[in-house]
């Protein structure tokens, strides 16, 4: 019976070994991680530019203030064209058009804003830029 029990207890302690040397060779399953739902990535968007609306304003009227003294208005754009009215030093007057050389300018008459008359640019302080005023066509006549 000694030898039974020794057999019991060598057999089991071997069975214990194996079971540990079989524990280190085979692998232990692990977890699979779960998949988990990624978070959406914010991207960058330029924010849209604003769009600016058409002015409905018109430009402000450029004015002339006049620097000689009884400056003629004329009735076209030359010193032969009829006199049709006089500015003096100080005077304030819209200015609408230039001739194609700029050295006259056409304006709205202070005593009647329905007609037109023009003065020499030599004699006028501009509130704009020349350029800035459309370029009125000098009228051609026919001689008859």
């Amino acid at each position: 019976m000694k030898r039974f029990l020794l057999l019991l207890l060598v057999a089991s302690t071997l069975g214990c070994q194996v079971t540990n040397l079989l524990s280190t060779f085979s692998p232990t399953p692990t977890a699979r991680p779960r998949p988990t739902a990624t978070p959406p990535v914010a991207r960058a968007v330029a924010a849209p530019e604003p769009t600016i609306p058409p002015s409905t304003q018109p430009p402000p009227p450029v004015t002339a203030t006049i620097r000689g003294d009884s400056l003629r208005v004329r009735a076209a754009p030359n010193t032969n064209a009829a006199i049709v009215d006089r500015l003096n030093r100080g005077d304030t007057v819209q200015v609408v058009g230039r001739n194609a050389t700029n050295d006259w300018l056409q304006i709205l008459l202070p005593r009647d804003p329905n007609a037109r008359g023009w003065i020499s640019a030599a004699y006028a302080d501009l509130s704009a830029p020349i350029d800035t005023l459309p370029l009125v066509p000098s009228e051609t006549r026919p001689y008859p």
